[in-house]
């Protein structure tokens, strides 16, 4: 009987010791496997030092974006952004852009895609709201010309010598275009 106790202290104590407290309250965010591409799981082989789960701080959340190659140059740092979280669409949040990668990068292994990574930094967080790892969209404010139209490539006449645009009521007019991206001008 006082060997069957021991063991049973001992297996107890080493059961307690694998627990892992944390220093902090707060969300604890599970790392990505380093060679799988994908959050940690149950069963992984890991080894010492490699970081499972972090516990951000909340109050220095920003969001980090895909800047495509195509758009290199038309962002700067101390633009005006607009962010809107996915899971909450009818509100937006204010930011600023705080930098840009030097380098664009593959988006995925093996992709053609190219896009460099742009950080906004957010004027107010809502921490009721607002997560680490959440998705959004970002719109940077360019600070385009005033009294313009934005339209898609496809409903214009980019062919001729001047471009052209089709009013609605079948008139063919010419305009003056400004910056154009692959899907609009």
């Amino acid at each position: 009987l006082g060997k069957a106790q021991r063991e049973i202290r001992i297996a107890e104590e080493a059961i307690s010791s694998l627990v892992l407290h944390a220093p902090r309250d707060g969300i604890v965010v599970l790392r990505e496997h380093p060679w799988e591409g994908r959050k940690f799981e149950a069963n992984d082989t890991v080894f010492v030092g490699l970081a499972l789960a972090i516990i951000p701080e909340l109050e220095s959340l920003q969001v980090t974006a895909s800047l495509a190659d195509v758009d290199d140059g038309r962002i700067a740092e101390s633009m005006p952004a607009l962010v809107t979280l996915d899971g909450y669409p009818a509100m937006t949040f204010k930011g600023t852009v705080t930098s840009i990668s030097a380098v664009a990068t593959e988006s995925a292994r093996q992709s053609l895609r190219r896009a460099f990574k742009v950080v906004v930094k957010l004027n107010q967080i809502d921490f009721a709201r607002m997560r680490p790892g959440l998705s959004a969209r970002v719109e940077i404010d360019r600070g385009g010309a005033k009294n313009t139209l934005t339209a898609p490539r496809a409903a214009l006449n980019l062919d001729g010598k001047t471009p052209g645009a089709r009013l609605a009521g079948g008139r063919a007019v010419e305009v003056k275009l400004g910056a154009c991206n692959a899907q609009e001008c």
